[in-house]
């Protein structure tokens, strides 16, 4: 058996504070019962009237009476443009639950030690309850409209390639927008408000993706190299494909380190996007298809590129040469398979120009001023012989034949790049690439 033993002090000091805990607790409980029980706290105004007292029904009922005459007011825009605006109009009315909510709330938000600061904050120096409105769709739509029409979207820096093949840049400019939360708050306090007649419409300023600095350390101010073949402007549906893909590639600014995708570039050769039928290479034939005549804007850019020394990621030979551009120089294309990449490893941006009129494709290449000349060379490394496959038919008569189809030689082909100096001295030549075409069989009918 334990026996505790307490001496006389320590039971009175346990005695006291239990006391006290309950006392506070009393005190808790009546202060926070009677922050609930009582209505708005004294010292609650709607611009001059008093609300202290009130229950949250009282107060609504006297609001409704007292409800502000909506003025109409000035809209004033950044170029001194203006807008008479009358609150009705855009559905404006005073939102009396949201005041009510907002006096009765005044001592009853946050902590206790918050409550009781708003209230002695009420009763020392008063608290004002502004007039909130609430508006209806009128009034967005209102402010979707005014933002367009003072919308102006920035325009980043770009260059201008002169007659003599050098660069100029044209800076670029900022835009503006309208700040919609604010300027749907500043209306909303000028309406309930006679005292002010106008409201300047906030703006906030849109920077463009390349600014002029950025422009500058482009480093991009003479040609470095160009590339151009040629097509029959007569086959219409053809040349308006290379006339399109050539208008999306004109422009183009790759960074330094940056990586050059044809098909994110020109993006699909569709007819939603303006592409037509014309003929293309399918299993070493020329066959109708949608974009027709896009790979040679890819084959000229691609020997664009190699003369500007840039790193080839990804090409492709056609299956046959083409005839538009030496051997090996050409590089084809196909829609989320086959694509022309490659990345500026050069120590500045370049400035892609393409152009397409009257049977001419021209690529133009731009960056710093270049140290040296490149050319490139093609060279037949092996004929591959021509297969003869043999089909019969019924409707030949015996020992006789047709030859289907003629076929054609394959060939490995090297292209070679041959850098000289400005004085056309030769400083070495590097192996650019060893394309195959393989070789296409005769075809000879003869009798089953």
């Amino acid at each position: 058996m334990w026996v505790v033993v307490l001496n006389r002090n320590r039971l009175i000091f346990l005695a006291l504070l239990l006391g006290i805990c309950s006392v506070v607790g009393m005190c808790i409980g009546y202060v926070t019962g009677y922050f609930e029980d009582q209505g708005i706290v004294e010292g609650v105004y709607v611009d001059s009237l008093p609300l202290g007292g009130l229950s949250p029904v009282q107060a609504a009922q006297l609001l409704r009476q007292l409800q502000p005459t909506l003025t109409p007011i000035e809209l004033v825009g950044p170029d001194g443009q203006s807008w008479q605006v009358l609150p009705e109009s855009l559905g404006f009315v005073v939102d009396i639950e949201a005041m009510v909510d907002y006096a009765y709330g005044i001592g009853r938000r946050g902590t206790l030690k918050d409550q009781m600061r708003q209230r002695m904050q009420a009763a020392q120096e008063g608290v004002r309850v502004p007039w909130i409105l609430k508006a209806g769709d009128e009034f967005t739509q209102f402010l979707n409209s005014l933002a367009q029409e003072l919308y102006q979207p920035p325009q980043d820096a770009s260059f201008q390639v002169l007659a003599d093949d050098t660069v100029t840049i044209i800076p670029a400019q900022w835009g503006r927008g309208l700040e919609l939360e604010r300027a749907a708050l500043l209306i909303k306090e000028a309406v309930c408000n006679p005292g002010k007649g106008k409201v300047q419409l906030p703006m906030i300023p849109l920077a463009p993706k390349l600014t002029t600095e950025d422009a500058e350390n482009c480093g991009i101010v003479s040609l470095l190299a160009s590339f151009t073949t040629r097509y029959d402007p007569t086959e219409t549906d053809r040349a308006h494909n290379v006339a399109l893909a050539a208008a999306t590639l004109d422009g183009t600014v790759l960074h330094r380190g940056e990586v050059f995708s044809f098909n994110a570039r020109i993006g699909p050769r569709t007819a939603a996007r303006g592409y037509r039928n014309a003929p293309v290479i399918i299993d070493g034939e020329l066959q109708p298809d949608i974009g027709g005549g896009v790979c040679q804007v890819s084959s000229t850019l691609y020997a664009a590129a190699v003369l500007a020394d840039l790193t080839i990621v990804e090409r492709h030979p056609h299956s046959v040469p083409v005839t538009y551009l030496p051997l090996g120089q050409d590089a084809t294309v196909v829609d989320a398979a086959l694509d022309l990449k490659f990345r500026n490893d050069l120590d500045h941006c370049i400035l892609i120009k393409a152009q397409a009129q009257d049977g001419v494709l021209t690529v133009r290449i731009y960056g710093a001023r270049p140290q040296f000349i490149y050319e490139l060379v093609s060279r037949v490394e092996q004929e591959l012989p021509i297969p003869t496959v043999y089909r019969t038919s019924a409707t030949l008569s015996p020992g006789q034949q047709v030859v289907e189809k003629p076929g054609a030689r394959g060939l490995v082909v090297s292209v070679w790049k041959v850098k000289r100096d400005a004085q056309g001295v030769e400083l070495g030549r590097s192996l650019v690439n060893r394309s195959t075409y393989p070789a296409r069989p005769r075809v000879i009918v003869v009798p089953q």
